[in-house]
């Protein structure tokens, strides 16, 4: 499910926050714990911390891990997280780590260091883009296909494409032309 879309109503907003849970508890039970939309509205704040009693067998851990869950997972969606426990050994994790690793290891051969591809990532660049775009040096001019995602990226941070360019020519790093607006210089007193 995206975080931006919570499939909630003010009606389910109202009985929640009758039930004493805010609004932000009971757009994360459904966003990031997985809880159905009714439970998430009428379990009381707390109530399913008492988890932490719950038995899990060695039978249990067993049949988590043929679905590929840890034992240490299983523990934590159970007893931290609230989860029903059949839930909790069948539900297949969502591992996308395995495939960051890869992409980051591709960057550093390229000459991108860890944090430059992360940084990337949270700018939303694909792993692939992240890891292959080549980093560009003061003076160097960047092949067109790489500009044109950069003026991309620039034009919705609300930074002209000229102002983007200058800036490069500058010496400044082709990611911070891009994303470090106008705002965010003038309150920083003009520190890039």
């Amino acid at each position: 499910m995206k975080k931006d879309k919570i499939p909630l109503t003010t009606a389910d907003y109202k009985r929640a926050a009758e039930n004493g849970i805010k609004a932000t508890t009971l757009a994360s039970r459904i966003l990031y714990y997985g809880w159905d939309k009714d439970e998430a509205i009428n379990t009381p704040p707390n109530a399913r911390s008492r988890n932490k009693d719950i038995p899990l067998t060695r039978e249990d851990y067993e049949r988590a891990a043929a679905h590929g869950i840890n034992s240490s997972t299983l523990a934590n969606r159970v007893r931290i997280r609230g989860w029903d426990k059949e839930k909790a050994i069948t539900t297949s994790p969502h591992n996308r780590g395995g495939q960051k690793r890869k992409w980051c290891m591709i960057a550093e051969s390229r000459g991108i260091s860890q944090t430059t591809f992360y940084s990337r990532v949270r700018q939303g660049w694909s792993f692939e883009e992240s890891a292959i775009i080549p980093l560009v040096k003061p003076g160097e001019r960047m092949p067109w296909k790489y500009v044109k995602r950069m003026k991309e990226l620039a034009e919705s941070n609300g930074i002209p494409y000229k102002t983007f360019i200058s800036r490069v020519e500058a010496g400044w790093d082709v990611e911070r032309a891009a994303t470090v607006t106008t705002k965010s210089l003038l309150l920083n007193g003009g520190q890039r």
